[in-house]
């Protein structure tokens, strides 16, 4: 499971595919294509030698850096010690499994938005508010690019959303027909399609009503009002495309009868889609009003028009295609799919490609991709078929992932996928060049209807899909989505550092184990450590070794997994009563301590010798941690009992923080210590108690200490206070380590050196404490001092360098770099993040938070300013009310918050 570090972008691809996830079809061609040719350029002598290592590499990838295949190269020794062509090869190959997940386009669940509708919301258009960025890099952060979103039901309901769906402001479209006339029914209206013009900013919404009606929309379809309409005499208008670069624009629309309309003009910033001389004013209508048979009877080089016929039935969707200078036409029978490609100057001269179905619906949908030069095509079966625009009509390549029709295709140049949508909500995202499905989702607690439109902001990397209603799925890219995003979807349990790899593991609570590279920040190798659904405190360590990880499962599952490429080993360790509370790895041994039971299990790596043990003081155990040959517990109660790791014996003990100087165990007091076998397992899960843990209790050994009379060895905290203690004199120092009342320590940690010592509280505060002589012989106490019975105590706390307000909720975890430059902080939130040691974030894509000092912070409250673009937003004498109540509340907020301004700096 080592990282490869940048290697991941460039020579995983080549040497192991993307996985396919749920459904997919696997590309093993490539695979053992690439691992041939790795196997013939490597011996066993250049396997070993770093120089012939990297430079044969080098040779067969030579976009990846040099010192990336060092770190590669160093990795795969520490790992195998001496490794062979096999292994090798393995390696590449195996450290490429764990990468998908994180390279997936959508990172986070759908959200669903209630839109109260009753009937299917036929179109959802994002309607850009500034222009896009000129550097659209995927890879990157980018802005957050303000949209406006806008959507229409069949019924006639149009919806004017704010970005965040927050707001909304509906024009039934339905109330503005025409009166109907004297004895006469008024007709229902069914929209069937719409579209957005960026360059005229017009809405065009087709019906049953033979009509485009083209509405003058600005920033925000809020006051709009038609501009112009354009009524198809023969036929119903059932499906609408437009495309534009800037310069020229195409404009194009199928019927019921299977003709296919197309409309074209240069210079849209001078010229009109349409000539705007052929729009009449009469008195049937209010605005003015073409024929399309008199557009196309015209003869005006700058507006250029064709009808053709394609089909004898329904067209079901069109779709221009710049780069071929063609349109798809897809029938409604989905058996039937025509391409119209047009010469360079003249509309008028094309060349017409059937494609055959040879009997099978596989036409519901079509997409061009531009790098592989191919068209995509989705059927009624769940089929995605790739053909070839410009050779013999042949189907290339079938695909299958979804069980349903395939409503919609999606292409994302940028990142080489596309998206196919099933009309069950399911969305498979392909690559595009191995044709190989990497993510499969769909939104959970959406009414159950078929998909009956779908959005795709690639600007901002969000999907919608929408039945009745609006399910919105969020991609990586931006840097609004980077500070939602969490490490994990669910609360982390803990975090430990690799010194060695420069990596971070952390664990959730649904038992998935994340490896994140610290440098990159980025997550590069993801396993599930249950095998079930279960969820609960899943505990995790390397072994002794470090190159394997060792995990106990919420249902007490131990498993052992390869830390070089992410396999379970087949070591079989007995079932554990609960979830544990904490666990060491000594002398090959396992001392595994599980909720709310008070026996010790000491589990043996190498064979099945296992143990079980047993104190009386020990009403369960809460922590455990070694230092040198000893072994210390601790119980929810406070007590400590220290045993001895080789002879298994009770050597001290202390009882609650009571007396501040411990005693030595005697042979009577030595506890209960028995092999693990059926009948001893059977009473260890039978011992199985309900404790209340009062408070939150922890131990920490400073393992480079030697143990002396004057010299702290054992930290533990109860209630917020850190207590030092020495195993051959008793507790040394007792000190306040959180700032408010009530708060408990809940996570800490110490640099490799044990200069320094990292706490987590119950507040969300981390504070740095310099103990590098802090209770250390040959430096005195300091005071005050603590009169505690006979003995007296030191409540002086040690230097602290520095502290900050990282979370509103308890830190789980915390841990450093072997430097202590970097601290790695895990929230209960699935927040993973690390900052430096000055402050600030460095964070894996998360929000950022600002430095503080341990007093009370400093408040500063700054007046703020109503919206600036609230005219922008909201514009039309029907809203003016609402403006002016919106304004007012500003002004009120206003005037508060420089008064309350003003009154603090007084």
């Amino acid at each position: 499971m080592g990282e490869m570090v940048d290697v991941d972008e460039h020579l995983k691809d080549n040497v192991h595919s993307m996985e396919a996830t749920e459904g997919n079809t696997s590309s093993t061609g490539d695979i053992k294509e690439d691992t041939c040719v790795i196997q013939s350029s490597f011996t066993e002598e250049n396997v070993t030698n770093e120089k012939e290592f990297v430079s044969t590499l080098l040779q067969l990838y030579p976009q990846v850096k040099e010192e990336d295949l060092k770190e590669m190269h160093e990795k795969i020794t520490k790992n195998s010690g001496t490794p062979s062509l096999l292994q090798v090869v393995n390696y590449i190959s195996d450290s490429g499994k764990g990468f998908a997940y994180r390279r997936q386009l959508f990172d986070k669940p759908f959200e669903i938005i209630k839109t109260g509708h009753t009937k299917r919301i036929v179109r959802l258009l994002c309607v850009p508010l500034d222009d896009y960025a000129s550097n659209m890099d995927f890879k990157d952060n980018r802005p957050y690019q303000n949209c406006q979103y806008v959507s229409i039901t069949a019924g006639g309901s149009l919806v004017s959303w704010s970005q965040n769906f927050q707001d909304q402001i509906v024009f039934p479209l339905y109330e503005n027909e025409k009166p109907p006339l004297p004895y006469s029914h008024k007709k229902k209206i069914t929209i069937t399609d719409m579209l957005y013009l960026k360059e005229y900013q017009e809405l065009v919404v087709s019906s049953f009503e033979n009509e485009l009606i083209f509405y003058y929309a600005s920033w925000a379809p809020v006051d709009f009002w038609v501009k112009q309409c354009l009524i198809v005499e023969d036929g119903r208008v059932t499906t609408m495309h437009y495309w534009s670069d800037g310069n020229r624009a195409v404009f194009t629309f199928g019927d019921t009868r299977g003709y296919l309309y197309v409309f074209t003009t240069s210079k849209v910033n001078m010229n009109d889609i349409f000539d705007k001389s052929l729009f009449r004013k009469t008195k049937l209508w209010e605005y003015p009003t073409a024929y399309v048979s008199t557009l196309l009877k015209a003869n005006n080089p700058k507006h250029q028009c064709i009808c053709v016929p394609v089909f004898k039935e329904t067209c079901s969707s069109v779709k221009f295609i710049p780069e071929l200078n063609s349109i798809a036409v897809c029938s409604s029978s989905s058996k039937n799919m025509v391409l119209l490609r047009f010469s360079s100057d003249l509309l008028k001269q094309f060349t017409k490609k059937i494609f055959p179905s040879d009997g099978f619906p596989a036409f519901s949908s079509v997409e061009y991709c531009t790098l592989s030069q191919v068209l995509v095509t989705g059927g009624t079966d769940g089929v995605m078929r790739i053909w070839s625009p410009n050779k013999k009509s042949k189907c290339i390549k079938e695909l299958k992932a979804q069980d349903t029709k395939i409503t919609h295709l999606v292409y994302n140049i940028e990142e080489g996928v596309i998206l196919s949508i099933s009309v069950d909500m399911k969305v498979c995202v392909w690559r595009e060049t191995q044709w190989v499905c990497t993510q499969t989702i769909s939104p959970e607690g959406m009414k159950i209807e078929p998909c009956s439109t779908i959005t795709y902001n690639l600007y901002n990397n969000e999907l919608f899909l929408a039945n009745s209603e609006i399910a919105r799925c969020p991609g990586k890219g931006t840097k609004p989505l980077k500070k939602s995003v969490p490490s994990h979807l669910t609360p982390i349990c803990s975090v430990i550092y690799h010194q060695d790899t420069q990596q971070v593991v952390s664990v959730s609570v649904g038992g998935l184990v994340t490896v994140w590279n610290l440098v990159t920040e980025r997550a590069v190798m993801q396993l599930k450590a249950t095998f079930d659904n279960s969820e609960g405190h899943t505990a995790f360590l390397f072994d002794e070794s470090q190159r394997k990880l060792i995990t106990v499962s919420p249902d007490g599952k131990v498993r052992t997994w390869s830390f070089h490429n992410g396999h379970q080993l087949p070591i079989l360790y007995p079932t554990l009563p609960n979830e544990s509370t904490g666990f060491v790895c000594k002398n090959n041994r396992l001392f595994v301590s599980v909720k709310n039971n008070p026996n010790l299990f000491v589990l043996d790596i190498e064979g099945e010798d296992h143990r079980i043990w047993n104190h009386d003081l020990l009403k369960d155990i809460v922590a455990i941690d070694t230092h040198q040959e000893h072994l210390i517990t601790a119980s929810s109660e406070g007590n400590v009992v220290i045993w001895d790791v080789k002879t298994e014996e009770v050597c001290f003990c202390i009882i609650g923080g009571v007396f501040p100087q411990g005693f030595v165990v005697t042979e009577e007091y030595q506890g209960y210590r028995d092999s693990l076998s059926a009948n001893t397992l059977y009473f260890a899960r039978s011992s199985t108690r309900t404790t209340v843990n009062k408070t939150s209790y922890l131990v920490k050994c400073l393992k480079t200490r030697e143990e002396s009379l004057h010299t702290a060895t054992l930290l533990t905290t109860s209630e917020g206070y850190i207590c030092t203690w020495s195993l051959k004199h008793g507790l040394l120092v007792k000190f306040l380590a959180v700032t408010e009342e009530g708060a408990t320590i809940t996570s800490w940690s110490t640099d490799p050196t044990e200069h320094t010592l990292i706490t987590g509280d119950s507040t969300g505060k981390v504070c740095l404490w310099d103990i590098q002589t802090f209770a250390l012989e040959g430096h005195p106490i300091q005071g005050p001092f603590l009169t505690m019975g006979k003995y007296s105590v030191s409540v002086c706390p040690p230097r602290q360098p520095n502290a900050w307000q990282v979370e509103r909720s308890p830190v789980k975890s915390v841990v450093c770099d072997e430097d202590c430059k970097k601290f790695i902080v895990a929230g209960m939130m699935g927040k993973l993040t690390v900052f430096t040691n000055t402050g600030f974030p460095k964070a894996f894509g998360k929000a950022c938070w600002e430095k503080t000092e341990l007093s009370t912070p400093k408040l500063l409250v700054r007046p703020e300013k109503p919206p600036a673009d609230t005219d922008r937003c909201f514009s039309g004498n029907a809203n003016l009310r609402e403006i002016q109540k919106l304004q007012k509340k500003c002004q009120v907020i206003k005037e508060d918050l420089e008064t309350l301004y003003q009154e603090y700096c007084q």
